[in-house]
C-alpha cells in the first residue's frame, strides 16, 4: 500500500508514491542503481512526471529534481545511513552525487521506452538550446510579454543558420501554456551580471523557477507551462539593481 505525496518545487511538481509509513524497510531498500530506478519508475512517479522527465534535457532534469525527487531518494533509500551497497553501485562517495546518478539513469530508462523518432526530434531541439545564444541584458523587471518577445526574436534570428549548418530542427517556437498575465513582471536579477550572452537552455533554467513556470519540450515548441497567473504583480524591489 502507498499514498501519494505531493513534492513541490517551483520548476516541477512531482506526485511521489511512498509507503504509508513514510519509510521503506531495510529489506525493501534497493541495492543497485537499476533497482532504484525500477522502484521510482513503477511505484513513485506519475505519468505526468515521466512525461516531464522525457521532454527535458538530462542536466535540466537532474538539477531541477535535486531537492524534490533527489531528496526522497536520499532519505527513502538510506543514502545517509547504511545502504552502502547502493552507494557502491553508484560509484561515488556522497549521497547527493548518488541521487543525481539515479535520476540520470531514470531519465535514460524513460527515454529508452519512447519512440526513437520522437527522441531524435527532442535531441535536435536540445542541441539548439545549447547553440542559440541569448543576450540577457535588460531582462530584469520587464513585463513577461516583452520577455517572450525578446526571446523569440533572438531565437528567430539564429535558428535558420544553425539548422542549416548543423542539420538540426529548422524552427523553435515559444508557446505559453496556462493563463499567464503578460503584464506581470519578470524576475531575472542575474541578467545584469552576465557578461555577454548565455545558451538558451541555461537561461530557461534560470528564469523558469524564478517566474512560476515549467519548461516542457514538444518540438518544435518550447512550452512555458504556467502554474499561476502571475508570479510578480509588482516589481520585486529586493531584486532591483
Amino acid at each position: 500500500m502507498c499514498s501519494r505525496k505531493r513534492v513541490t518545487h517551483s520548476a516541477i511538481i512531482l506526485s511521489i508514491c511512498l509507503l504509508t509509513s513514510g519509510h521503506l524497510s531495510a529489506a525493501a531498500k534497493p541495492k543497485t542503481v537499476a533497482e532504484a530506478v525500477e522502484i521510482i519508475r513503477t511505484k513513485w512517479i506519475s505519468d505526468d512526471d515521466r512525461d516531464w522527465i522525457l521532454r527535458n534535457p538530462k542536466d535540466h532534469v537532474r538539477a531541477s529534481l535535486h531537492f524534490t525527487l533527489g531528496l526522497e531518494i536520499r532519505n527513502q533509500f538510506g543514502l545517509w545511513g547504511r545502504n552502502s551497497a547502493l552507494m557502491k553501485s553508484c560509484g561515488v562517495n556522497h549521497p547527493d552525487d548518488c541521487s543525481g546518478i539515479i535520476i540520470e539513469q531514470l531519465w535514460r530508462r524513460i527515454r529508452s521506452e519512447a519512440d526513437p523518432q520522437f527522441i531524435q526530434k527532442l535531441d535536435s531541439q536540445f542541441d539548439l538550446l545549447d547553440r542559440v545564444q541569448i543576450n540577457c541584458s535588460g531582462l530584469n523587471l520587464i513585463e513577461l510579454g516583452e520577455l517572450f518577445q525578446r526571446l523569440q526574436k533572438q531565437i528567430d534570428q539564429q535558428v535558420p543558420a544553425i539548422s542549416t549548418q548543423q542539420g538540426l530542427e529548422s524552427a523553435l517556437r515559444i508557446k505559453l501554456v496556462g493563463d499567464p498575465n503578460l503584464k506581470c513582471f519578470t524576475r531575472a536579477e542575474f541578467s545584469e551580471d552576465v557578461n555577454g550572452s548565455v545558451p538558451l537552455g541555461l537561461l530557461l533554467g534560470w528564469i523558469s523557477w524564478r517566474n512560476g513556470f515549467t519548461i516542457r519540450h514538444n518540438p518544435p515548441e518550447i512550452e512555458f507551462m504556467f502554474h499561476d497567473k502571475c508570479a510578480w504583480e509588482k516589481p520585486p524591489t529586493w531584486f532591483k539593481r
